[in-house]
C-alpha cells in the first residue's frame, strides 16, 4: 500500500509557493523479529518510572532538565535527510529520534519542546525528528530495553534502533499499565529511508485506556521550515501535513481497544530520488511596481521551484550554492531572497524604497528530490524603478462656510497631483462589516490630468505640476466634510501609490448636530475633527451609541480632549445639548464614576486653540455620579462668542483611571425655530451636519441644565 507524503515548508512571507521535499510512505506487515548484539542504554535509574520527558545521550546521561551540551550518538553513516546531511542521533525515552549533522549539541530542544508526551517530536521547537509516541507517554519496566545496532557492510548499511518491552500507560483518572510495545527504527544508507515496524500494540483486556486516547506517529523537518509529516490513521491511507498546524496540534490516531496497530504493522517512509540539475532556465521575465514593492511573472523553466531574488545592484557577486536551502531573507551576492515559488509569479514586501531602481533575478531549481536542491546557472533578469514617494503633506488653511485654502508639500524630486472629493472612504471587512474612514473615496490616476477632470474611482482634481503657495477653493457647501488627497507623479503619467491625505470641514451655521448612532466611524474617524494624541476616542454606533476614551493619568491626575470643527454660533446665543457617562476603571468590572474633588468635565469654546472659553463645567457639586451604564442628559444656553467662528472643545479631567461617555451633541441658536438638513447616514456626499437623536427639549428629565447662568440638576 503506497501513498505520497511531503515535507511543507511553512508558508514564508510574501513567497509565492512553499519548497518540498518529497516522501512517500508505504505501508506492509510482516513478522517482528528482535535484534540481539546491540549496544544496550543504560537507563539511568529510571526503570519503574516514566521515560516520557527523558533523552539519553552517548556519554550515559540522562534527565536534562536545564540546556546542557551533549555528545550525540553516531549513526554510523551519512543519513540524506529531508535535504539534509545527518550524521548522529539522540534518542528519547517516549521513543522519539533526534536528527544531527554534529556530533556536539544541545539538549535545549529538549528541554523547551518535550515538556509532554507523545509531542516529543512535534513541539514548535523541535526540529529533525521522528518516531511513535503516546499521549500518556512511555514507562520503564524491570525488562525495559533500548539499543542500537548498525547492520551491513559500507554503502548499503542500516542502523537499528529497537525499544523492547516499553511501558504504554493508560491515560484514564486512575493510569495503569496498558501494553508492553515492542518498536524498531531502521535507517537505511543507501536509499535514507527511515522505516518503522510495530508489534504487540493491543491493549491489554479490560483496561481502561481512557478518553482521548491517541498515538502520533511521522517524521519532522528542519525547525526552520517547521515541516512535519504524520499519519492519521494506521493504515496510512488519510495523512498530512498542514503547513498551518502549530503546537498541540498535529495529527493524532486513535488508539483504543477497536483502534491500534496490528503486530508487524511498518512504515517506510521512502525518501525521494536524488535530484537532477535543471536544464531550461526561466524566461520572459515581466515586472510591475508599486511604491514600495515590485512584482512580475515568468516562464518558469523546468525546475520544480524557482528561487527570485532582488537587489539594488545590476550584478550578482554570489550565486545559489547547490545542496544548499535558501529562505525568504537570505543574502546571495549582494541580493535578497524574496520568493522561492512554484508558479511563475512574485510579489515582494511592501518594505522597498521608493523612486529606486532594483534588479530581479529568477533562477530554477529541483528540489522534490533528494540530495538537492540543484540550481540551473542561468538565471532570467529585469530592471524596474518603483514609483515614487508620497508628497510630505497637506495643510487646510483659512476655513470657512464655503472656502478653505489647501497647502501642499511635494517630496524632494517630485511634481504632485491633488484631488477633492466630499465621498467618504468605506473599509469593507471580509466578515461584510463595514468601517467608515478618516480618508475619501479615491480612484488610482493613471495619464495626464488637467484642473476639473475626474479620476476613475472618485476624486477631482485641484492642482497639478510642482506646487508653489496654496490654492483657494470657493465654492464649498456649507458645513460639508472634503477629503483631499495627493499623490507623486513621475512625469510619465504613473503615479505615487503612497499618498497623502487630508480630512477637512467647512464652517459650519446653526443649527449642528452628531448624531452617534449614524456612521460616525470607529476611533472617531470624524472629518474636521480633532483630538487628544493621547486619548483614544473612539465610537461602535452599532453597540455603545457614544464616543469614548480612556483618561490618560499623567501622575496623579489626567485630561483627555476632543474638538469640532469650527461652528458659527448664534447672534442671540447658544444652546447646547448633550449627554455624558463614565465609569471608574472600564471593562465590564467597571464601576460607576463617583466624581471626586478635582474631577471636572468642561465645555469650551475656541477661536485659535490657544485661549480657551468655558461655557459650561461639571464637578462634583453637580453631578454626584455618572452612572456606568446610562448617559445623563446636560443642555447649556450660553451668549459667549454670539455670532462668531468657533470650536467646541470637551474636556476632561480626572483624578482617577476611567472611561468617560459622550452621547449625541446639538447646538442651536437661541430663539431659532427652523429645521436643519441633516446628513444622511446612507448619502454619497458625507456632511458634518448630523440629525438630533435621543435628546431631550421641551420636556426636562434627570440631568444637569443650566439657563441664564443658573445650574439646574434634575434628580
Amino acid at each position: 500500500m503506497k501513498y505520497f507524503l511531503s515535507f511543507l515548508l511553512t508558508l514564508l512571507p510574501f513567497c509565492a509557493g512553499a519548497q518540498v521535499t518529497v516522501y512517500e510512505v508505504v505501508k506492509t506487515v510482516s513478522p517482528y523479529t528482535d535484534i540481539t548484539g546491540g549496544t544496550v542504554i543504560d537507563l539511568q535509574g529510571n526503570v519503574g518510572k516514566d521515560l516520557s520527558k527523558v533523552l539519553f545521550d552517548a556519554d550515559g546521561n540522562a534527565n536534562f532538565t536545564a540546556a546542557d551540551e551533549v555528545t550525540a550518538f553516531p549513526i554510523g553513516f551519512d543519513l540524506s535527510y529531508n535535504g539534509f546531511t545527518m550524521k548522529y542521533f539522540l534518542l528519547t525515552g517516549d521513543a522519539a529520534i533526534l536528527l544531527y549533522e554534529d556530533q556536539v549539541v544541545s539538549t535545549d530542544v529538549h528541554v523547551t519542546g518535550m515538556a509532554s508526551p507523545a509531542y516529543a517530536f512535534a513541539g514548535e521547537n523541535v526540529k529533525n525528528a521522528f518516531g511513535v509516541s503516546a499521549r500518556q507517554g512511555a514507562y520503564g519496566y524491570d525488562d525495559t530495553e533500548i539499543s542500537y545496532k548498525l547492520e551491513g557492510e559500507p554503502g548499503n548499511r542500516v542502523l537499528v534502533i529497537q525499544y523492547k518491552n516499553l511501558g504504554w500507560q493508560s491515560c484514564a483518572w486512575d493510569v495503569e499499565d496498558m501494553a508492553k510495545v515492542q518498536l524498531q527504527y531502521r535507517l537505511y544508507e543507501a536509499t535514507g529511508n527511515i522505516e518503522m515496524k510495530l508489534s504487540g500494540w493491543k491493549p491489554y483486556e479490560g483496561v481502561d485506556v481512557g478518553k482521548g486516547n491517541w498515538i502520533i506517529a511521522g517524521i519532522n523537518g528542519d525547525g526552520k521550515s517547521r515541516n512535519w509529516m504524520f499519519l492519521k490513521d494506521y493504515d496510512a491511507a488519510d495523512y498530512g501535513p498542514n503547513a498551518d498546524w502549530g503546537y498541540y496540534k498535529v495529527e493524532m490516531i486513535t488508539y483504543d481497544h477497536d483502534n491500534y496497530p496490528a503486530d508487524g504493522t511498518t512504515w517506510t517512509f521512502e525518501a525521494p530520488t536524488m535530484c537532477q540539475t535543471p536544464t531550461a532556465a526561466p524566461a520572459d521575465l515581466q515586472l510591475t511596481s508599486t511604491s514600495t514593492a515590485v512584482g512580475g511573472t515568468f516562464a518558469k523553466g523546468n525546475g520544480d521551484h524557482q528561487l527570485v531574488l532582488i537587489s539594488t545592484n545590476s550584478q550578482l557577486k554570489a550565486y545559489p550554492v547547490k545542496q544548499k536551502k535558501y529562505n525568504v531573507g537570505d543574502k546571495i551576492g549582494g541580493a535578497t531572497v524574496v520568493a522561492i515559488t512554484e508558479d511563475g509569479t512574485f510579489q515582494t514586501a511592501d518594505n522597498l524604497t521608493p523612486s529606486t531602481t532594483y534588479y530581479v533575478f529568477v533562477y530554477t531549481l529541483n528540489d522534490l528530490c533528494s540530495n538537492g536542491p540543484l540550481y540551473n546557472s542561468t538565471m532570467a533578469k529585469a530592471s524596474i524603478i518603483t514609483k515614487p514617494a508620497a508628497p510630505k503633506g497637506i495643510t487646510v488653511t483659512d476655513i470657512d462656510k464655503n472656502t478653505f485654502k489647501v497647502g501642499v508639500e511635494a517630496n524632494a524630486t517630485h511634481p504632485v497631483l491633488l484631488a477633492i472629493t466630499d465621498e467618504q472612504g468605506i473599509f469593507t471587512y471580509t466578515s461584510g462589516a463595514q468601517e467608515w474612514q478618516e480618508y475619501g473615496t479615491f480612484g488610482m490616476p493613471a495619464g495626464n490630468y488637467s484642473v476639473g477632470d475626474n479620476i476613475s474611482g472618485g476624486g477631482k482634481v485641484i492642482f497639478s505640476g510642482t506646487p508653489n503657495g496654496s490654492i483657494a477653493l470657493d465654492d464649498l457647501q456649507t458645513g460639508t466634510a472634503y477629503y483631499l488627497r495627493a499623490w507623486s507623479a513621475d512625469g510619465n503619467g504613473n503615479y505615487s501609490t503612497l499618498v497623502a491625505d487630508k480630512a477637512v470641514a467647512t464652517a459650519a451655521e446653526l443649527p449642528w448636530s452628531l448624531n452617534i448612532d449614524e456612521k460616525v466611524g470607529y476611533q472617531a474617524t470624524l472629518p474636521g475633527w480633532t483630538k487628544d494624541n493621547a486619548a483614544n476616542w473612539s465610537s461602535d454606533p452599532d453597540y455603545n451609541h457614544y464616543l469614548v476614551t480612556d483618561v490618560v493619568l499623567a501622575g496623579e491626575t489626567g485630561s483627555s480632549w476632543i474638538e469640532t470643527p469650527y461652528i458659527y454660533m448664534g447672534t442671540r446665543g447658544t444652546t447646547l445639548t448633550t449627554s455624558i457617562g463614565g465609569s471608574q476603571g472600564a471593562g465590564f468590572m467597571a464601576g460607576d464614576w463617583t466624581l471626586a474633588e478635582g474631577d471636572k468635565i468642561r465645555f469650551q469654546l475656541t477661536k485659535d486653540d490657544v485661549k480657551f472659553t468655558d461655557v459650561l463645567t461639571i464637578t462634583s457639586a453637580d453631578v454626584e455620579k455618572l452612572t456606568r451604564g446610562q448617559l445623563t442628559p446636560v443642555e447649556v444656553t450660553f451668549a459667549e462668542m454670539a455670532g462668531q467662528k468657533v470650536r467646541l472643545r470637551i474636556l476632561v479631567e480626572r483624578t482617577s483611571a476611567g472611561e468617560f461617555r459622550l452621547g449625541n451633541i446639538t447646538l442651536t441658536a437661541n430663539g431659532d425655530t427652523e429645521g436643519v438638513s441633516h446628513m444622511d447616514a446612507n448619502s454619497q456626499n458625507r456632511h458634518a451636519t448630523y440629525s438630533l437623536h435621543g435628546i431631550p427639549t421641551d420636556t426636562p428629565t434627570k440631568g444637569l441644565y443650566v439657563r441664564d447662568g443658573k445650574k439646574v440638576i434634575i434628580k
